[in-house]
């Protein structure tokens, strides 16, 4: 299929929902919109996707997987947006990337994602520890923490 799966409008609201094999994007957002609890899967590019410039998004308690880009992406510029508690796995690229700056990454999960790195997150955005598993599981005190187990 081509194009896009879903296209928010500015301050729209999208949740348990399913954007699953689209030619590009399964979800994009425009500023100030929310997509929360939804399956993003199997994307002919990333999962869940800013436009640039996009301001106050929040991302919230998601799986993204299989997708052939990110599973999360902030696009340049995006600034201002939250990026929680998500589940990012076997994406062609990062788990969670992002460009833009001013933005803020905690409880998310991502693994087995076909990027170098899980997390490609640009300097100048606020993301909590990643963590990784030792030979005790998972060790921290930090409620937080972003994990790639």
């Amino acid at each position: 299929p081509a194009g896009n799966g879903i296209l928010t409008g500015g301050g729209c609201q999208i949740a348990d929902c399913t954007a699953a094999n689209n030619g590009t994007f399964g979800i994009t957002m425009f500023s100030g919109s929310t997509v929360r609890n939804c399956t993003v899967q199997s994307n002919g590019s990333t999962g869940i996707s800013t436009v640039s410039g996009a301001d106050g998004c929040q991302i919230i308690g998601n799986t993204c997987q299989g997708n052939l880009g990110a599973g999360i992406h902030l696009t340049s510029f995006s600034t201002r947006n939250v990026v929680d508690g998500n589940i990012c796995n076997s994406n062609a690229a990062a788990g969670v990337a992002a460009q833009g700056s001013n933005n803020l990454f905690v409880r998310n999960t991502a693994s087995g994602n076909g990027s170098s790195t899980q997390f490609s997150i640009d300097a100048g955005n606020r993301r909590a520890q990643v963590l990784t598993p030792t030979a005790n599981g998972f060790v921290s005190t930090d409620p937080w923490a972003n994990f790639t187990p």
